[in-house]
């Protein structure tokens, strides 16, 4: 299984996470914030594979080794993600105990140890609590990521510890590009239909597209709309 291609949008935030890596001022805790739909949970497996990569190119991990790999297939041991068993359930004490006790395992392959956290705010109030015990007390070359649509809902207590990398909302035409690239068959009027929809998120975009989510949502608003304008008929219904 290979790494996914970089995304254009990621530029910024990877270089300032290169250039602190280069500087030797990585920090322990990092949080990738932006909204949904921009890949950022991507963006922390590349930055966890970068740091795990056993013959890095460059900056960048060279998506070819046997820990590239492994990061790719979500089973590298020195890399732990921590997310809701559940979609729309929290993230537990018991979850976030468990990670921190990983981070304080050594190292298998005697480098660095990643823990990815998402989405973050999905946090129940115990959990964060017992976060904080691992943003206090980090262990050398441990880097926690956390991930986060609504960094606002985070205890300012755990933002306070975390280096903040903002994800941003590509320009229109960047996304555009990307989207005809990856799905050429819906066709122009499509995909700006799809990125307004999605509020300039290019992967939320794709996903309206590929599953056929905007001709839903177009039924409805215009069933909506019919209704708006006769209540009569559309209680008929």
């Amino acid at each position: 299984m290979a790494l996914p291609e970089p995304l254009p949008w990621h530029e910024a935030p990877w270089r300032a996470f290169a250039a602190a890596r280069r500087a030797g001022r990585m920090p322990h805790a990092l949080l990738l914030w932006g909204p949904a739909g921009l890949g950022k949970g991507l963006l922390a497996r590349r930055i966890a594979a970068a740091l795990l990569c056993e013959a890095p190119e460059g900056e960048g991990p060279c998506g070819r080794c046997r820990a590239c790999g492994l990061v790719a297939a979500g089973t590298h041991p020195d890399l732990t993600v921590t997310a809701p068993e559940e979609e729309g359930r929290p993230i537990t004490v018991d979850a976030v105990r468990e990670l921190g006790a990983r981070l304080a395992l050594a190292s298998h392959g005697g480098g660095w140890r990643v823990a990815v956290l998402e989405p973050a705010e999905r946090m129940n109030v115990a959990a964060a609590n017992a976060l904080l015990k691992t943003l206090e007390e980090p262990g050398p070359d441990t880097l926690l990521v956390l991930v986060s649509h609504l960094p606002g809902r985070l205890p300012p207590t755990v933002r306070s510890r975390c280096q903040r990398l903002r994800v941003p909302v590509p320009p229109a035409q960047e996304a555009l590009a990307w989207l005809a690239a990856r799905a050429p068959q819906a066709g122009p009027e499509a995909h700006e239909a799809a990125l307004a929809a999605a509020h300039g998120a290019p992967l939320l975009a794709e996903t309206l597209l590929a599953e056929g989510l905007l001709e839903l949502r177009a039924a409805v608003l215009g069933a909506w709309e019919g209704a708006r304008r006769d209540p009569v008929a559309a209680g008929a219904l």
